[in-house]
């Protein structure tokens, strides 16, 4: 079970989650070597999945593509969902007030943010979803270099009209500026997490371009909450609420941490056996936080006591651990279609600020001087993974990895 990519120079394997094996061979118009600046012409996939007996061939012409930045799609019971893929440059706080008024002209009261896999990005797009929720001027998070000076990123002015309840979804993949946004959330008590523990990989990284063409990721400072003072790397952010997501909830397009997300939006009990939380509710800052009003129970539908776990339901065994929920699920919802954005749409006009500075409280010490930036389509590679940048990368982002 294996990833293993041939070109036709040699190969090269490492393992794949869930049992799925993926062979991808390729081949230039010359046969030569692929090289980051020369794509082959086509590639074939042979995907073996552990529930098929006859692999999924698949052949592609490679070049390059674009994927999402963002999605959203309505629920059930009036909640709107957002999906962030990545805190790239483009979701400005712009962006970000148009996506809460697509689900809001469709009738969204509450909102489900999923931060899902999301491995961060640009701090700017970050503070600007925190200032959806938190007031203008209040400190979210701090940059704290090795000689000890901060510098603290305050939120702006872009609350969401409507003040709407939100719920995050992380998961252990979440990373860095995905991170830092369910953190400060908790810490101000304006909205619930659900999922699971996230990566614990925070930091702020200066780019800096090498001479062949390819730039080297530096870490400059690590990232704080500034409310709680909170230090996420190698920690990760605990949810309020832990739901686990299994591979064959996957494979069966059933989503128990969105159900229970907006359970506790609606006020409707989750189907299934799941663990109550404790009552009242709080969020690792102690801050309570209290969940939307319960409706009156119906003879067709008991409510379920606040502060006792429904029969048959096992408790955590970790006393410091959020209350798990496990879903008994039913049959796969109908999933309505989701409107995906393109990933890259016009940027911007370039900022003079670094996008990942943030606003200096009065006596902090000065940003760290800028980098160059790195130019377009410079291809930047972390462990075995390489990336193409496409656009300016700014001299420092939320990105541990």
């Amino acid at each position: 079970m294996s990833f293993t990519i041939d070109s036709g120079t040699g190969r090269n394997s490492s393992p794949t989650p869930f049992g799925t094996a993926v062979t991808c061979s390729g081949a230039t118009p010359s046969n030569r070597r692929v090289s980051r600046r020369r794509s082959a012409a086509w590639v074939a996939l042979s995907v073996s999945r552990p529930t098929q007996t006859a692999p999924l061939e698949i052949t592609v012409v490679r070049g390059r593509f674009d994927t999402p930045v963002w999605a959203t799609r309505m629920l059930d019971d009036g909640v709107g969902y957002i999906r962030l893929y990545s805190f790239a440059a483009t979701v400005t706080k712009e962006r970000i007030q148009e996506l809460y008024e697509e689900v809001r002209s469709k009738g969204a009261t509450r909102v489900i943010v999923d931060l899902r896999d999301n491995p961060g990005g640009s701090s700017a797009a970050a503070t600007a979803l925190l200032s959806t929720l938190i007031p203008a001027n209040q400190p979210l998070y701090s940059f704290i270099a090795r000689d000890g000076s901060t510098v603290t990123a305050k939120s702006i002015d872009n609350l969401w009209p409507g003040n709407p309840q939100v719920a995050f979804l992380i998961s252990k993949n979440s990373g860095s500026a995905s991170e830092i946004v369910p953190a400060v959330a908790q810490d101000y008590g304006v909205a619930r997490v659900f999922g699971v523990k996230t990566e614990g990989c925070v930091a702020s990284v200066a780019f800096v371009k090498l001479a062949d063409g390819s730039a080297l990721g530096i870490t400059s400072s690590r990232v704080d909450t500034a409310k709680n003072g909170r230090s996420l790397n190698r920690v990760g952010v605990m949810p309020d609420e832990i739901v686990e997501r299994s591979v064959d909830d996957l494979a069966r397009g059933f989503d128990p941490q969105i159900l229970t997300a907006s359970a506790w939006l609606t006020g409707k009990p989750v189907p299934g056996p799941l663990v109550v939380p404790p009552s009242p509710a709080t969020t690792p800052s102690g801050a309570a936080l209290a969940p939307p009003a319960q409706p009156p129970a119906t003879a067709a539908q008991p409510a379920t006591p606040a502060t006792q776990p429904a029969a048959g339901a096992t408790t955590p065994s970790s006393p410091t651990s959020a209350p798990a929920t496990v879903i008994t699920p039913p049959a796969p919802p109908a999933n309505p279609p989701v409107t995906a954005q393109p990933a890259n749409p016009a940027p911007p006009a370039a900022s003079s600020q670094p996008a990942s500075s943030g606003s200096p409280t009065a006596g902090s010490a000065a940003p760290p001087p800028a980098v160059a930036p790195v130019p377009a389509g410079t291809a930047i590679r972390r462990g075995a993974i390489l990336f193409a940048l496409e656009e300016p990368a700014p001299s420092a982002s939320l990105s541990g990895r």
